[in-house]
């Protein structure tokens, strides 16, 4: 047989046809094969952008429905893992699982805080006017123990394993700073009623005039650390409404106040507080309008605030600067008198409003870009609002309507999720 020429040595390396050099057709295939390469990298370098800015993660709504959790209970909050949900009620609380909606434990206790994901403090009412912090473990075999401090009546204002404080309920005023996990007192703040924790060691907190329902009542605000005791913020201010939320930087809170000159009637404003004591910037008036709102505060990746009120969205960078937020149409929007509130989840704003009452009522939930584009819209049987418990660590929330149908629990939950 002959020996393989050069020409087809070049055919046969390792089983790919390489073009001989000597070939006449080279020259013209290598020109295809350019052309082709080129317009491919262009095609690519204009679709990958589009992909990007065109797409769009989907929200979905799903049924969640419990072995019964009762109807004198109500969602609380996520465990830090996400994995579990707890409610709570007159005097218990109850944690399922989420997976399969499971009840891992009940126990016997008021006001419960995560300190982990298994790991829960409460208050046990053990007599006139006293109580006990109960820690209540749901890791397997439920088991509890009671902390030492014999306390008034209280409730607890926790942020997980560092962070706890005790403060009155009714009656008189005061808050303790308790060490979670063993119940030794680490400050006795006689005077003010504890709010939030704005970040690890530091409580929030105000000073009250007199003993009011769960705080409802005006107080001027003070920052309580380790290192600097109780200090006031806000100079003149009285925050009103219970409801303050810490910046993401964390150096600073927003609240609705009032000054103390102003009526105490007032629907007050929107103030941010830092927390080094300098003075507090006020970004707007609040409006109630024809919407029974419910004050709250929502945090934009970019940092900035949304607020809604009888007017509608705002909008604020935290030096003051109003910015930009989308027109909502008016199906979405709470009928007039009933109640309407916001959120922020995944980075796109979240409308709960209320559109009718009796059991024939209705809620619509309303998610939707920054952009105007509505990402999900649903109508629900509801007659007495619409509520997002949300999972601060990922862009999830329980929504929780009250459709009133006959024979059946009050509550219907869904869970809302980014996919």
């Amino acid at each position: 047989m002959a020996e393989p020429s050069r020409h087809d040595a070049d055919l046969m390396n390792d089983g790919v046809a390489i073009p001989s050099t000597g070939s006449k057709t080279a020259p013209a295939r290598d020109r295809r094969h350019a052309l082709i390469a080129v317009a491919a990298t262009i095609a690519i370098l204009v679709a990958v952008p589009i992909l990007v800015v065109t797409y769009r993660p989907s929200w979905t709504l799903r049924p969640l429905v419990f072995a019964t959790p009762g109807e004198d209970l109500g969602a609380i909050s996520w465990s830090p893992d996400g994995t579990r949900l707890l409610f709570a009620g007159i005097d218990q609380f109850v944690v399922f699982r989420l997976a399969d909606r499971a009840r891992l434990a009940t126990a016997r206790g008021t006001s419960p805080v995560w300190v982990d994901d298994d790991t829960i403090d409460a208050i046990d009412d053990i007599g006139l006017e006293r109580s006990q912090v109960v820690r209540v473990s749901v890791a397997g075999r439920v088991t509890s123990e009671s902390l030492p401090p014999i306390l008034p009546t209280a409730r607890l204002v926790g942020e997980g394993p560092l962070d706890l404080a005790a403060t009155e309920n009714v009656g008189s005023i005061w808050t303790k700073v308790l060490d979670p996990r063993t119940g030794r007192v680490i400050a006795d703040l006689p005077d003010v009623r504890a709010t939030a924790w704005a970040a690890t060691g530091r409580l929030i907190a105000k000073s009250v005039e007199r003993s009011g329902l769960m705080g409802q009542l005006p107080g001027h605000l003070r920052s309580w650390t380790a290192r600097d005791g109780l200090r006031p913020i806000g100079g003149d201010l009285l925050e009103i409404a219970e409801v303050v939320s810490v910046t993401p930087a964390r150096d600073a809170i927003v609240c609705r106040c009032a000054l103390e000159t102003e009526d105490r009637n007032t629907e007050g404003s929107i103030y941010v507080v830092p927390l080094d004591g300098s003075a507090p910037r006020k970004l707007f008036d609040l409006t109630r309008g024809d919407m029974n709102i419910q004050t709250n505060f929502g945090w934009l990746p970019d940092g900035s605030l949304i607020v809604l009120d009888g007017v509608g969205f705002h909008r604020f960078a935290l030096d003051g600067t109003p910015l930009g937020v989308p027109s909502i149409a008016a199906a979405d929007l709470p009928t007039p008198k009933y109640a309407g509130r916001a959120y922020v989840l995944g980075g796109e704003l979240v409308l709960g409003s209320q559109l009718g009452s009796s059991p024939t009522g209705e809620a619509r939930l309303t998610i939707r870009g920054l952009d105007g584009d509505v990402v999900l819209g649903r109508t629900l049987p509801s007659w007495n609002g619409l509520g997002l418990m949300v999972d601060h660590d990922r862009p999830r929330a329980l929504v929780l309507t009250d459709p009133q149908r006959p024979g059946e629990p009050s509550g219907a939950y869904f869970v809302l999720e980014r996919s």
